[in-house]
């Protein structure tokens, strides 16, 4: 969960691509030197970027935003609760999913 959380938070830095090109690597490493699999740290950083508040953070939203089909404060409410969503879907459905399947197995 905590790779999660940080991976939503550094995609308010950088976009998707270059957080994934800059720390995979080092999150397969830091997964695999506590034990656990270099998968799960890869899988939740993927499911973490595609988490975002903003329109900057992807492009298609970006593009809708600058159109002016979209007002900043209902893409920002819908955005939160995907957020949100995001969040309770990983801790209720995927986290037990991994434990089940053995990939959280020390």
């Amino acid at each position: 969960m905590s790779i999660y959380i940080f991976s939503i938070l550094a995609n308010f830095l950088l976009n998707p691509l270059a957080l994934i090109a800059t720390l995979m690597i080092p999150i397969a490493n830091l997964c695999s030197n506590l034990g656990y699999s270099a998968t799960i740290g890869g899988y939740s950083m993927i499911m973490g970027f595609n988490q975002a508040l903003f329109p900057y953070e992807i492009a298609p939203l970006m593009l809708v935003y600058g159109f002016g089909y979209l007002k900043l404060t209902h893409l920002i409410k819908v955005m939160v609760f995907r957020v949100v969503a995001g969040i309770i879907f990983m801790t209720v459905v995927t986290y037990p999913y991994w434990l089940y399947i053995g990939l959280l197995d020390k």
